[in-house]
């Protein structure tokens, strides 16, 4: 994915199972002669990285806020290289083997990212820097250890864009949504207007025999897109990704085909109808990043004490705002720098000197004297 926000979203599909932690098991005394309480999987779930099957009956959420903290703990620009996690841990691993261009990916000028030992300046800095972002209520970052071999990182998007044109919103009326038949609010437009949409609106996929299709919706200022993807069955969703690449691509070099069913945009008679969104979510994912972490040269293992992140999407007629952060802390990665032995210096310009005075930054200054002899100097 080259440029700009791609907000992709599957709302449907469950975690994998190496990656579920296993629910305690309540003391039999607790339980004597009572009957078994099924456990209740959640509705919404935060995963840490997408290779995940999507399925219905779960809605799957990813953002790369938390691959982004990762990265600057224990992946690529992480402090120490990590050689292995006793016992060996998938989602850690997976997240190791994630490769992406960061920079290209997150939403330009919409995102930060601090790392380093964790100390309250570093949680303030961070937080100052979320603020600045998302609004100045929101939530500040707190280090959570005061160990002298404690680091951490914390990360953040926000972004907010509208549709090229807005879109008719349904108001009162509703569609049915799913097997369910649940009733959603939805945007779109319909037949007679679909044509003036036609530079609005990208067809990715178009498959009427197995019922798939895609849209890429523009944005009216930058390169964040929105993509809906609703697939023939179920699938993975980096395969997804995966596929919906390739379309975007293959959309860049299509073969037109006006009015048709192989038209990449929409034209006069075609429908589009979108649930609005409004999603809200916040994990706790520590669980999932247990084990011992061993460093390259470094005796001593580490761990992961806290992973959370969470995001907020809002999707209707105009338009879409998003924002997400994480943050990751943990311990035993080699300890902070120790602080400088203070060595007492005398600056006194005792004997000749020179004195500029020059504009910081300037590769000249535009007044010099040398001081050879003590004319000038005031007695």
């Amino acid at each position: 994915m080259k440029g700009g926000l791609l907000i992709f979203l599957v709302l449907i599909g469950e975690t994998c199972a190496q990656t579920q932690e296993p629910r305690p098991v309540p003391a039999a005394s607790q339980n004597e002669g009572k009957p078994a309480i099924p456990a209740v999987a959640p509705l919404v779930e935060i995963i840490p990285h997408p290779g995940t099957l999507a399925r219905p009956g779960m809605t799957l959420i990813w953002t790369a806020a938390l691959q982004s903290a990762f990265d600057r703990v224990l992946g690529s620009k992480g402090p120490l290289p990590l050689e292995k996690v006793e016992p060996a841990n998938p989602v850690i691993e997976a997240m190791g083997k994630f490769q992406w261009n960061e920079d290209s990916i997150l939403p330009k000028d919409g995102w930060f990212a601090v790392a380093g030992p964790e100390t309250p300046q570093l949680a303030a800095e961070a937080t100052r820097k979320w603020r600045a972002l998302a609004g100045p209520g929101e939530v500040p970052f707190e280090a959570i250890s005061n160990a002298d071999d404690a680091y951490a990182a914390f990360t953040g998007f926000k972004r907010d864009f509208a549709f090229k044109t807005d879109f008719f919103s349904s108001q009162e009326v509703r569609m049915e949504w799913g097997t369910e038949r649940t009733p959603v609010k939805y945007f779109g437009v319909g037949a007679s207007d679909a044509g003036l949409y036609s530079e609005n609106v990208r067809v990715l996929v178009h498959s009427p025999e197995d019922n798939s299709q895609a849209l890429q919706f523009l944005a009216r200022g930058g390169d964040d897109t929105l993509v809906l993807y609703m697939p023939a069955g179920t699938m993975r969703m980096d395969d997804a990704i995966r596929l919906l690449n390739t379309a975007q691509k293959a959309w860049r070099t299509r073969r037109e085909d006006p009015l048709g069913a192989a038209d990449k945009r929409l034209h006069f008679l075609d429908t589009v109808r979108v649930p609005d969104v409004s999603l809200s979510q916040e994990e706790d994912l520590t669980g999932k990043f247990s084990g011992r972490l061993h460093f390259k040269d470094i005796e001593k293992s580490g761990r992961i004490d806290l992973v959370k992140t969470s995001m907020k999407l809002d999707v209707d007629a105009k338009g879409v705002m998003v924002k997400a952060k994480a943050e990751i802390q943990g311990r035993g990665f080699g300890g902070a720098p120790a602080p400088p032995k203070n060595i007492p210096r005398r600056f006194s310009f005792d004997r000749p000197f020179f004195l500029f005075i020059w504009r910081d930054g300037a590769e000249w200054p535009y007044a010099a004297v040398w001081f050879g002899n003590a004319e000038g100097l005031v007695k």
